[in-house]
């Protein structure tokens, strides 16, 4: 699917799935045994639809969302677009007003063991610092409760629609 047939039913609270190739997304995988090591936020701040993400080594960081999925593709990664739960897309302003709120913190590498950890017991552990699958599901919280602490591919399962973007 097209990304410009999918900006157009794109809610706030939306995501973006990344299957990546580099070192660390290899790193994700291998240890969460899921395809996808990147998760992201659409968000519509205005008339602009802009990805919301935690990126290791970068912390908290907003873009355009077209420049953002061209960005990633082209580093030669599969971007897919998954459908936020019924309940997290009817909050999507109050979302969007919240989607700052992590923007002074910093990129918690040192969660990641927490996370696989959870994922493996199937119960919650607290994470102090925010990786992106943590932002996603603290910025859902309020409208959406995961079993566990969500690793990157846990989202998938919670999309009601999932579709691979192709290109702009």
């Amino acid at each position: 699917m097209k990304y410009s047939d999918i900006r157009i039913n794109v809610v706030t609270g939306d995501i973006a799935m990344v299957s990546g190739f580099g070192i660390i997304s290899k790193i994700i995988r291998a240890l969460t045994g899921e395809k996808i090591s990147h998760i992201a936020m659409f968000v519509w701040l205005g008339d602009g639809l802009v990805i919301a993400e935690f990126k290791e080594f970068k912390g908290f960081r907003l873009m355009p969302s077209s420049i953002w999925v061209e960005d990633v593709q082209a580093k030669g990664n599969q971007v897919f677009y998954g459908q936020a739960p019924h309940s997290v897309r009817e909050a999507s302003s109050e979302i969007a007003r919240s989607v700052f709120r992590w923007r002074h913190k910093h990129y918690g590498s040192l969660s990641l063991p927490k996370i696989w950890w959870s994922k493996i017991t199937k119960k919650p552990h607290k994470v102090n610092r925010v990786v992106c699958s943590t932002y996603v599901a603290d910025m859902w919280g309020d409208y959406y409760k995961f079993p566990y602490t969500p690793s990157p591919g846990s989202f998938m399962e919670y999309c009601e629609y999932s579709a691979l973007i192709n290109g702009l």
